[in-house]
Protein backbone atom coordinates (compact mmCIF):
# COMPACT_ATOMS: atom_id res chain seq x y z
CA UNK A 1 0.00 0.00 0.00
CA UNK A 2 1.44 3.81 -0.63
CA UNK A 3 1.92 6.32 1.82
CA UNK A 4 0.60 10.04 1.01
CA UNK A 5 3.21 12.15 2.42
CA UNK A 6 1.33 15.35 3.03
CA UNK A 7 3.84 18.40 3.00
CA UNK A 8 2.80 21.68 5.17
CA UNK A 9 1.80 24.11 2.83
CA UNK A 10 -0.40 21.34 1.42
CA UNK A 11 -1.72 20.82 4.81
CA UNK A 12 -2.29 24.37 4.87
CA UNK A 13 -3.95 24.40 1.40
CA UNK A 14 -7.73 23.56 2.41
CA UNK A 15 -8.04 26.79 4.67
CA UNK A 16 -6.36 28.86 2.21
CA UNK A 17 -8.30 27.72 -0.91
CA UNK A 18 -11.09 26.15 1.00
CA UNK A 19 -10.77 22.68 -0.97
CA UNK A 20 -11.61 19.58 0.71
CA UNK A 21 -7.88 17.94 -0.16
CA UNK A 22 -8.73 14.41 1.15
CA UNK A 23 -11.39 14.11 -1.20
CA UNK A 24 -9.36 15.32 -3.48
CA UNK A 25 -6.73 13.04 -3.20
CA UNK A 26 -9.16 9.83 -3.10
CA UNK A 27 -10.51 11.43 -6.48
CA UNK A 28 -6.15 11.23 -8.17
CA UNK A 29 -5.54 7.70 -6.79
CA UNK A 30 -5.22 4.92 -8.33
CA UNK A 31 -4.48 2.40 -5.32
CA UNK A 32 -5.51 2.27 -1.84
CA UNK A 33 -3.24 4.11 -0.04
CA UNK A 34 -2.69 5.24 3.98
CA UNK A 35 -2.10 9.55 4.72
CA UNK A 36 1.00 9.85 6.57
CA UNK A 37 2.93 13.14 7.81
CA UNK A 38 6.51 13.42 8.82
CA UNK A 39 7.55 14.84 13.05
CA UNK A 40 9.10 17.71 11.07
CA UNK A 41 5.84 18.96 9.02
CA UNK A 42 4.20 18.72 12.26
CA UNK A 43 7.09 21.07 13.96
CA UNK A 44 6.46 23.14 10.96
CA UNK A 45 2.83 24.07 12.04
CA UNK A 46 3.47 24.17 15.89
CA UNK A 47 5.60 27.40 14.71
CA UNK A 48 3.36 28.56 12.07
CA UNK A 49 0.77 28.56 14.93
CA UNK A 50 3.31 31.17 16.91
CA UNK A 51 3.43 33.30 13.72
CA UNK A 52 2.48 37.08 13.93
CA UNK A 53 0.02 36.33 10.53
CA UNK A 54 -3.52 35.55 12.28
CA UNK A 55 -4.70 34.02 9.02
CA UNK A 56 -1.25 31.48 9.14
CA UNK A 57 -2.49 30.85 12.70
CA UNK A 58 -5.86 30.01 11.41
CA UNK A 59 -4.63 28.02 8.81
CA UNK A 60 -2.20 25.85 11.12
CA UNK A 61 -5.02 25.74 13.20
CA UNK A 62 -7.20 24.04 10.79
CA UNK A 63 -4.69 21.57 9.44
CA UNK A 64 -4.21 20.29 13.22
CA UNK A 65 -7.97 19.84 13.45
CA UNK A 66 -7.93 18.10 9.71
CA UNK A 67 -4.77 15.44 11.61
CA UNK A 68 -7.64 14.87 14.53
CA UNK A 69 -10.33 14.21 12.52
CA UNK A 70 -8.37 11.91 10.00
CA UNK A 71 -5.95 8.87 10.99
CA UNK A 72 -2.27 10.04 9.42
CA UNK A 73 0.70 7.86 10.39
CA UNK A 74 3.47 10.14 11.86
CA UNK A 75 7.11 9.11 9.99
CA UNK A 76 10.33 10.48 12.08
CA UNK A 77 12.06 12.45 10.12
CA UNK A 78 15.56 14.48 11.02
CA UNK A 79 16.88 17.96 9.72
CA UNK A 80 14.67 20.21 6.98
CA UNK A 81 11.62 18.64 5.86
CA UNK A 82 11.86 19.39 2.62
CA UNK A 83 15.43 16.86 2.44
CA UNK A 84 13.43 14.18 4.01
CA UNK A 85 10.99 13.80 1.68
CA UNK A 86 13.26 13.49 -1.19
CA UNK A 87 14.62 10.91 1.09
CA UNK A 88 11.48 8.55 1.40
CA UNK A 89 11.61 5.49 -1.16
CA UNK A 90 8.92 4.95 -4.12
CA UNK A 91 6.31 3.91 -1.83
CA UNK A 92 5.75 7.19 -0.82
CA UNK A 93 3.67 9.90 -2.75
CA UNK A 94 4.30 13.37 -1.83
CA UNK A 95 1.57 16.13 -1.59
CA UNK A 96 3.15 19.22 -2.08
CA UNK A 97 2.51 22.68 -3.26
CA UNK A 98 5.90 23.27 -3.51
CA UNK A 99 7.14 23.75 -7.35
CA UNK A 100 10.98 23.16 -6.80
CA UNK A 101 10.44 20.16 -4.49
CA UNK A 102 7.92 18.47 -6.94
CA UNK A 103 10.39 19.48 -9.99
CA UNK A 104 13.26 17.31 -7.57
CA UNK A 105 11.08 14.73 -6.58
CA UNK A 106 10.28 14.57 -10.62
CA UNK A 107 14.20 14.20 -11.44
CA UNK A 108 14.14 11.35 -9.11
CA UNK A 109 11.08 9.72 -10.67
CA UNK A 110 8.89 9.63 -7.54
CA UNK A 111 5.03 10.66 -7.97
CA UNK A 112 3.88 13.99 -6.23
CA UNK A 113 0.28 14.74 -5.88
CA UNK A 114 -0.86 18.87 -6.11
CA UNK A 115 -3.44 21.44 -6.37
CA UNK A 116 -4.29 22.47 -9.89
CA UNK A 117 -6.42 25.40 -10.00
CA UNK A 118 -7.20 26.31 -6.54
CA UNK A 119 -9.85 23.48 -7.19
CA UNK A 120 -8.39 20.08 -7.99
CA UNK A 121 -5.97 17.55 -6.67
CA UNK A 122 -3.67 15.91 -9.57
CA UNK A 123 -1.08 13.01 -9.61
CA UNK A 124 1.52 14.75 -11.09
Amino acid sequence: MKCVVLDTNFLLAPYQLKLDVISGIDDAMREPYELCILEGTLEELHNILESPKIKDREAAKFAFSLLEHRRFRVLPSAGLVDEALVELDSTHIIATQDSALRSRLRKQGKETLFIRQKKYVKMG
